[in-house]
């Protein structure tokens, strides 16, 4: 089985701060499972205080891949607090 290799970043307006509107940043791939999630939490570590990061998938697979959890754990991120969601959470 091939799986897309993908990912889609989306970019928008979410709320305001002190400091000026919030930037919402939103990694898409299929699942949920791996790339988003690691985008994700990477862009929590590094982005800021303007920057809110999620990850969703389009066909997501109701978990996140232990490799993937390990992999942040080396970095000093917890991955474990994470679940896949679905691109229609953040549909509106």
């Amino acid at each position: 089985m091939l799986h897309d290799a993908r990912l889609l970043l989306i970019l928008t307006p979410f709320g305001s701060d002190r400091m000026g509107p919030t930037k919402l940043v939103l990694f898409v791939c299929v699942e949920n499972s791996n790339r988003s999630q690691m985008a994700e939490a990477f862009a929590r570590m590094h982005a800021g205080d303007g920057v809110a990061a999620a990850s969703c998938g389009s066909r997501p697979s109701g978990r996140v891949n232990p490799r993937a959890v390990e992999s942040m754990r080396e970095v000093g991120y917890d991955l474990t607090t994470h679940t896949s969601k679905s691109l229609d959470q953040f549909n509106g």
